[in-house]
């Protein structure tokens, strides 16, 4: 059985062959500013506080020496131009510094889990998300893990989660905590998330023999107010 960190999934359907290796380029959002000497600076781009720190966007490449059947299917999920989901069952860290008041945030993407299960029948527990304070794995010094709790969106807005839990949105970004994070005290996230990707405009394949199908991927996330 092919290790689901290496089976994507595309447009919510599973890649039957495992990739050979997978590329990934994490782009941070940065602008440049004025300094008052004439010069610049370059920073990194300005969040609003419901959001994570660092904004990003991510590039992928995927790379079969021999897709086989794969190769079929990606070509038909992508002859659709456009915008594709893209789930590679790798986890990304976030954080958010609280302010002494806010309680209710956002993730940047929805959870993998919400919309497809980890392919060839892997267990879904390594693929939760993980809410916490403090730097470590679970039960470390210091560290504070959250539990999660994940409501319809009428009880989200209902109610408020008590001490010590966190709740999210199911199918959705938004969370809040039960208790206000102090002012500089930085909550993390650990999740897995659900790409939208835009398929590179130019692509290139080297064939090497008449009953090998390699296939190079090149994938860029879409920005949010892309149709």
């Amino acid at each position: 059985m092919s290790a689901p960190a290496l089976r994507a999934v595309i447009d919510g359907i599973p890649v039957p062959v495992a990739a050979d290796s997978w590329e990934t380029q994490r782009v941070e959002a940065r602008v440049l500013a004025e300094m008052a000497d004439k010069g610049t600076r370059e920073f990194l781009a300005w969040q609003p506080p419901e959001l994570p720190l660092a904004a990003h966007r991510w590039r992928f490449v995927l790379d079969w020496t021999h897709a086989d059947r794969s190769k079929a299917l990606i070509e038909q999920i992508f002859a659709v131009p456009g915008v594709h989901t893209l789930v590679l069952w790798r986890p990304e860290v976030h954080a958010w510094r609280g302010d002494g008041s806010r309680r209710a945030f956002r993730l940047p993407r929805p959870l993998a889990l919400d919309a497809v299960a980890p392919p060839g029948g892997a267990p879904a527990h390594p693929y939760q998300p993980r809410f916490h304070f403090g730097v470590g794995g679970p039960g470390g010094v210091g560290v504070v893990d959250l539990d999660i709790v994940t409501k319809t969106a009428a009880d989200y807005a209902a109610e408020e989660p008590p001490a010590g839990e966190v709740w999210r949105v199911e199918g959705g970004v938004d969370f809040k905590l039960g208790t206000v994070p102090e002012a500089g005290e930085i909550l993390r996230a650990q999740v897995v998330p659900i790409y939208r990707v835009l398929r590179a405009p130019e692509s290139r394949q080297r064939l090497t023999g008449p009953f090998r199908e390699p296939l190079n991927l090149e994938l860029s996330e879409a920005s949010e107010d892309t149709p």
